[in-house]
Protein backbone atom coordinates (compact mmCIF):
# COMPACT_ATOMS: atom_id res chain seq x y z
CA UNK A 1 0.00 0.00 0.00
CA UNK A 2 2.84 2.28 1.13
CA UNK A 3 4.37 1.82 -2.10
CA UNK A 4 1.07 2.26 -4.47
CA UNK A 5 0.56 5.64 -2.84
CA UNK A 6 4.59 7.03 -3.14
CA UNK A 7 4.56 5.77 -6.66
CA UNK A 8 1.12 7.81 -7.39
CA UNK A 9 2.83 10.72 -5.46
CA UNK A 10 5.90 10.58 -7.42
CA UNK A 11 3.87 10.05 -10.76
CA UNK A 12 1.43 13.53 -9.67
CA UNK A 13 4.90 15.28 -8.81
CA UNK A 14 6.69 14.36 -12.68
CA UNK A 15 3.33 15.21 -14.12
CA UNK A 16 3.48 19.10 -12.86
CA UNK A 17 7.13 19.68 -13.56
CA UNK A 18 7.30 22.38 -16.37
CA UNK A 19 10.01 21.67 -18.93
CA UNK A 20 12.61 24.38 -19.54
CA UNK A 21 13.80 26.17 -22.44
CA UNK A 22 17.23 27.85 -23.37
CA UNK A 23 17.86 31.08 -25.11
CA UNK A 24 21.28 31.64 -27.48
CA UNK A 25 23.72 33.46 -26.01
CA UNK A 26 23.53 36.95 -26.68
CA UNK A 27 24.63 40.41 -25.33
CA UNK A 28 22.02 42.50 -23.04
CA UNK A 29 20.41 45.39 -25.69
CA UNK A 30 17.89 46.91 -22.64
CA UNK A 31 17.12 46.50 -18.88
CA UNK A 32 14.47 47.70 -16.68
CA UNK A 33 13.81 47.64 -13.28
CA UNK A 34 11.34 48.01 -10.86
CA UNK A 35 10.25 47.33 -7.46
CA UNK A 36 9.48 43.02 -8.27
CA UNK A 37 11.22 42.84 -11.54
CA UNK A 38 13.55 42.85 -13.82
CA UNK A 39 12.62 43.06 -17.69
CA UNK A 40 16.28 42.21 -20.18
CA UNK A 41 16.21 42.52 -23.71
CA UNK A 42 18.96 41.14 -26.01
CA UNK A 43 20.35 41.08 -29.46
CA UNK A 44 18.62 37.90 -30.26
CA UNK A 45 15.04 37.51 -28.10
CA UNK A 46 12.90 35.13 -29.39
CA UNK A 47 9.71 33.65 -28.19
CA UNK A 48 9.81 31.00 -25.27
CA UNK A 49 7.44 29.20 -23.01
CA UNK A 50 4.76 30.12 -24.59
CA UNK A 51 4.10 33.38 -23.22
CA UNK A 52 1.70 35.90 -24.92
CA UNK A 53 4.50 38.65 -24.92
CA UNK A 54 8.02 38.32 -26.10
CA UNK A 55 9.63 41.70 -26.16
CA UNK A 56 11.55 41.01 -22.59
CA UNK A 57 12.17 38.23 -20.49
CA UNK A 58 11.55 39.24 -16.87
CA UNK A 59 13.57 38.41 -13.86
CA UNK A 60 11.06 38.43 -11.06
CA UNK A 61 12.62 39.31 -7.82
CA UNK A 62 10.35 37.15 -5.22
CA UNK A 63 12.29 33.82 -6.86
CA UNK A 64 15.52 31.91 -5.30
CA UNK A 65 18.66 33.50 -6.16
CA UNK A 66 17.13 36.89 -7.76
CA UNK A 67 20.27 39.24 -6.65
CA UNK A 68 22.68 36.91 -7.58
CA UNK A 69 21.32 36.51 -11.10
CA UNK A 70 20.66 40.26 -10.95
CA UNK A 71 24.06 40.96 -10.14
CA UNK A 72 25.13 38.61 -13.68
CA UNK A 73 22.96 40.96 -15.64
CA UNK A 74 24.11 44.31 -14.24
CA UNK A 75 27.77 42.88 -14.77
CA UNK A 76 26.77 41.68 -18.25
CA UNK A 77 25.45 44.47 -19.10
CA UNK A 78 28.00 47.15 -18.21
CA UNK A 79 31.12 44.93 -20.06
CA UNK A 80 29.10 43.67 -23.27
CA UNK A 81 29.55 40.18 -22.08
CA UNK A 82 26.74 37.77 -23.59
CA UNK A 83 24.51 35.79 -21.23
CA UNK A 84 21.73 33.31 -22.06
CA UNK A 85 19.06 32.42 -19.92
CA UNK A 86 17.15 29.07 -18.98
CA UNK A 87 13.23 30.02 -19.16
CA UNK A 88 10.63 28.01 -17.36
CA UNK A 89 7.21 29.92 -17.69
CA UNK A 90 5.70 33.06 -18.03
CA UNK A 91 5.78 35.99 -15.61
CA UNK A 92 3.96 38.63 -16.88
CA UNK A 93 2.96 37.02 -19.79
CA UNK A 94 6.39 37.22 -20.49
CA UNK A 95 9.35 34.39 -20.53
CA UNK A 96 10.52 33.92 -17.23
CA UNK A 97 13.98 33.69 -16.57
CA UNK A 98 15.18 31.25 -13.72
CA UNK A 99 18.93 31.14 -14.29
CA UNK A 100 21.77 33.19 -16.06
CA UNK A 101 24.69 31.77 -17.64
CA UNK A 102 27.42 34.23 -18.79
CA UNK A 103 29.77 32.20 -20.98
CA UNK A 104 30.57 32.55 -24.52
CA UNK A 105 28.53 29.36 -25.99
CA UNK A 106 25.23 27.30 -24.79
CA UNK A 107 27.26 24.28 -22.82
CA UNK A 108 29.62 27.53 -21.10
CA UNK A 109 32.47 25.15 -21.99
CA UNK A 110 34.74 28.04 -23.40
Amino acid sequence: MKRKIISALLLSLASTAQAASYTAPSVITNMTVGRDFARVKTQNISSAEGCSKSEWYILDFNGVGTPEMYSMLLAAKASSQKVHFQLIGCHLDYPKVTHVYNCENSQCTN
